[in-house]
């Protein structure tokens, strides 16, 4: 329901500062950059979009300097734009934080992705 509400713009922004509250809640973030083992193509699917639709949406977030993405590592370089775009708000997340077994996923994830690639 959060994200069908919402423009394609908005549902980009919304996942790109989920996927941050989330990892700094769990102490994966270093400040405001995370790492993000996903294709565009996944980001895609993940939120209804095409690929297509999706790369024009992130390279309007660079040319904004809203983020850096490279090498799977993305970086929010203006963290409340985005929030605002997406109509974001972290409050409901309440994490612990991350254990060895998601650790280890995502360490596994991005190992496979470079295997591919």
């Amino acid at each position: 329901m959060a994200l069908g509400r919402r423009e394609a713009r908005g549902r980009v922004a919304y996942l790109l500062c989920e996927l941050l509250w989330r990892q700094r809640a769990v102490g994966l973030s270093e400040g405001d950059a995370i790492r993000l083992p996903l294709t565009q193509l996944e980001l895609a699917d993940t939120l209804g979009l095409t690929a297509v639709h999706i790369n024009r949406i992130l390279q309007g977030f660079r040319r904004d300097n809203l983020i850096e993405l490279a090498r799977h590592r993305l970086t929010l370089g203006d963290v409340e734009r985005l929030q605002e775009i997406a109509g974001f708000n972290q409050d409901y997340l309440l994490f612990s934080g991350a254990t060895t077994e998601v650790r280890s996923y995502i360490d596994t994830l991005e190992r496979n992705r470079r295997e591919v690639h």
